[in-house]
């Protein structure tokens, strides 16, 4: 194999100064244009990213949305089993009470799920299976 210093000294060897000249010019504009081509598809691939990063965080605050609705019922069926631990309400009291957080989150998320899912996300094919 050829190393560099013998193909540059070849070449200017069997080449007038013109040429030469020519052959380096014509040897930058090729590299200049496949730079540039890679600099357009990786800024094309970058919007795409960001684009797509952004749809991800959407998608998270909808889904942080309904985990919050969750850990809220969570807490009111808690303080309702604890009022009934301390006998300040009765069984009943406090099984109506879980039945009606229950119900009324399901209808919560439900609501959120339709107004803010696409219906081939999973989870708005979860909640309607």
């Amino acid at each position: 194999m050829i190393s560099k210093e013998e193909l540059n000294i070849l070449i200017k060897e069997n080449m007038n100064g013109n040429a030469y000249d020519i052959l380096v010019q014509e040897c930058c504009e090729v590299i200049k244009e496949k730079l540039e081509y890679k600099k357009e598809r990786n800024l094309k691939r970058k919007s795409e990213l960001e684009q797509e990063v952004t749809q991800i965080d959407s998608e998270l605050r909808k889904l942080y949305s309904l985990k919050s609705k969750l850990d809220k019922a969570e807490s009111e069926i808690e303080k309702s089993t604890d009022r009934y631990e301390k006998g300040e309400i009765t069984e009943v009291e406090r099984y109506t009470k879980v039945i009606d957080t229950w119900s009324e989150t399901t209808a919560k998320l439900t609501e959120q799920v339709v107004e803010n899912f696409d219906r081939l996300n999973p989870v708005y094919m979860m909640a309607f299976s």
